[in-house]
C-alpha cells in the first residue's frame, strides 16, 4: 500500500480534507512513525499526505509537495513539523503567491523533502508572480528562474534556518517570519512585565441582550468594536447593564490595564482602559485584558508603542494566519519591547495621553460639524 521505492514524488494533493475516513490513515501512520496519537488525530491532512510521501520516497530520494501555507505555522500542526524538521526530512520550503489556482485564491507553500538535513532553505516568493487575469496569477519562466536561483543560490528573499532556531519558533515554515523579524534593541519580552492576561469574557449573545440596559448603570461592557485609534469610544450607546452576574465578574478590566484585539482587523487594535470610579468595564468579545505591573512599565507608555510602526510590526510578527491574523496568549507575552527606564517611559506616556487627549477634542468636533452639516438644510429652509 505504501511502496518505499520511489527516487521522485510529487503531489499536489487536495487541500482540507476531513471526516473519518482518515482515521485508519492516521493509525496506519502513528504506528509506523511512532507518532503520539494525542498530536497526529489534530494535525491537517496536508500532514497525512506529507507523512505518506516521506514513507514512499528512497533514502536517497527527492519529493515536492504543494500544501497550505496554514501548515506551514499553524499551531495544531507544530508537532508533525517538529517531527518531519527534527529527523531531517525538510529540505527546503518556498512560500508561493496567492491565486495560483483556479479552484481557490489561497495562498500556498511548496515544500522539498530528501533525507538527512540539517538545516532548512526558506524562501519567500509570495509577491513573484505574473498577471494573468483579475483572479488569477501565474509564474512566468522569469518567476520560475528566481525561484530556481534562490532555492539554489540563496538572495534577500530567502534564509537558511537552523533547528536551534526552528525550535525557538515552533518550527514556522513561513520565511517572512525570519526575514520580517522586527529588530528592537535592548529588548525585553512583554511577559515580564505582565501581571495577567486573560481572554475577555465569551458570553452568549442571549445573556448580553437580557441585561442591557438603556438608563446608566454601574457597569459598562466594550467590545472589539470600541477600541479604536488607541482609545476606548462607549459614547454611542453607552452600553451599560443592569447587573453584574458572577459569570461575568472575573472580566471586569482592571485599572489601566490594556486591552488587546485578538484578531487583527487590518491591524492589532489595543487601549489603555481608565474608566471613573462610578463604573466597572467588562470587556467582552476577541479581546484580551492585560494587567501591567506598574513598578516595571507604564501602561500608556506600553501603548503607545502598540500604536507605533515598531509596534504594529512586533504584534503583526508574532500573529498566525493568513486571511485573519491571530495572535495567542503565548505569542502577547514573547513580543520584545524596548523598555527604558521607568522614569523616561512615564515622559513618553504624558506625551502619548496628551495626543489621546487631543484627539478626543477634535473627534468631539467633528461629531457637531458633521451634526451640522447634516441639518444644516432643515435649519435654511422650511422643507
Amino acid at each position: 500500500k505504501y511502496p518505499e521505492s520511489y527516487d521522485k514524488i510529487f503531489s499536489n494533493y487536495p487541500f482540507g480534507l476531513r471526516g473519518s475516513d482518515l482515521d485508519e490513515c492516521r493509525h496506519e501512520l502513528q504506528d509506523h512513525f511512532g507518532l503520539d496519537s494525542s498530536y497526529i488525530s489534530r494535525c491537517s491532512s496536508d500532514w497525512l499526505f506529507n507523512a505518506i510521501i516521506i514513507r514512499s520516497l528512497k533514502e536517497t530520494g527527492k519529493a515536492v509537495a504543494i500544501m497550505t501555507n496554514g501548515a506551514a505555522f499553524n499551531k495544531p500542526d507544530m508537532y508533525m513539523r517538529q517531527y518531519f524538521a527534527e529527523n531531517g526530512y525538510i529540505e527546503a520550503v518556498i512560500n508561493l503567491p496567492p491565486a495560483l489556482f483556479i479552484e481557490t485564491a489561497i495562498p500556498t507553500t511548496m515544500i522539498v523533502f530528501s533525507h538527512n538535513n540539517t538545516t532548512i532553505r526558506l524562501v519567500n516568493a509570495e509577491n513573484s508572480f505574473s498577471k494573468e487575469s483579475r483572479r488569477l496569477n501565474t509564474l512566468s519562466e522569469d518567476n520560475i528562474r528566481f525561484i530556481l536561483d534562490c532555492l539554489k543560490n540563496g538572495g534577500d528573499n530567502t534564509i537558511d534556518v537552523s533547528m536551534a532556531d526552528m525550535r525557538e519558533h515552533d518550527y514556522n515554515l513561513m520565511a517572512s517570519h525570519y526575514l520580517e523579524k522586527p529588530v528592537v534593541e535592548n529588548g525585553v519580552c512583554f511577559g515580564d512585565v505582565i501581571k495577567n492576561i486573560a481572554r475577555g469574557s465569551q458570553v452568549k449573545p442571549e445573556l448580553l441582550e437580557s441585561i442591557k440596559s438603556v438608563m446608566p448603570s454601574n457597569y459598562r461592557f466594550i467590545s472589539l468594536a470600541n477600541v479604536s485609534n488607541g482609545s476606548i469610544d462607549i459614547e454611542e450607546g453607552q452600553q451599560y447593564i443592569t447587573e453584574l452576574p458572577k459569570a461575568l465578574e472575573k472580566f471586569v478590566v482592571p485599572e489601566n490595564s490594556i486591552v488587546l484585539s485578538k484578531m487583527a482587523s487590518s491591524t492589532f487594535r489595543s487601549a489603555v482602559v481608565n474608566s471613573d470610579n462610578d463604573h466597572s468595564i467588562i470587556a467582552t468579545g476577541n479581546l484580551y485584558i492585560i494587567e501591567i505591573d506598574e513598578s516595571k512599565a507604564d501602561p500608556y507608555y506600553i501603548q503607545a508603542f502598540f500604536d507605533s510602526i515598531a509596534g504594529e510590526a512586533a504584534l503583526s510578527y508574532a500573529s498566525g494566519g493568513t486571511a485573519i491574523k491571530t495572535i495567542s496568549v503565548e505569542a502577547v507575552k514573547s513580543i520584545l519591547i524596548p523598555l527604558p527606564p521607568l522614569e523616561e517611559q512615564k515622559v513618553i506616556a504624558q506625551k502619548y495621553q496628551a495626543a489621546l487627549d487631543e484627539y478626543a477634542v477634535l473627534k468631539r468636533k467633528m461629531k457637531k460639524v458633521l451634526e451640522r452639516k447634516r441639518t444644516l438644510l432643515d435649519s435654511e429652509t422650511n422643507i
